[in-house]
């Protein structure tokens, strides 16, 4: 298990943002697909100030976001940092609800894929999709 606690303040061109929170999370390894699992807990306060472009009266600016967090990642890259050959997938879901003592509910999920091949007998050009 792993523990992280993380900040931001920004200024954007339309609002100033800060971000504060913590987390907790826990993988292991999926042998019948080759991934690697996990799952996490995030506690998160968002703010934001000085909102130029507001589209609502009645517009949330700060909240509080409790969330669970689950992910699966297979990594079959030769280098991580500059891949000449293999894949990579990844899904990661976050689900937001009140009732892990939060004030939003929302779900988000991303999928990501990507895959590396040489071009050529000389291996001096790639294709990155």
């Amino acid at each position: 298990a792993t523990g992280r606690v993380f900040g931001l303040l920004r200024e954007e061109p339309s609002f100033d943002r800060e971000e504060y929170g913590a987390s907790v999370e826990a993988r292991r390894e999926v042998p019948w697909i080759g991934a690697a699992g996990a799952a996490g807990f995030t506690y998160e306060v968002v703010n934001a100030s000085d909102v130029l472009l507001a589209t609502r009266a009645d517009e949330v600016r700060d909240a509080r976001v409790a969330s669970l967090d689950l992910g699966l990642t297979r990594d079959r890259r030769d280098n991580p940092i500059r891949p000449t050959k293999g894949a990579r997938w990844s899904a990661q879901g976050q689900f937001a609800r009140p009732e892990l003592g939060g004030q939003v509910e929302y779900e988000r999920l991303e999928l990501a894929w990507s895959w590396h091949r040489a071009l050529g007998e000389e291996q001096e050009r790639w294709l990155h999709a």
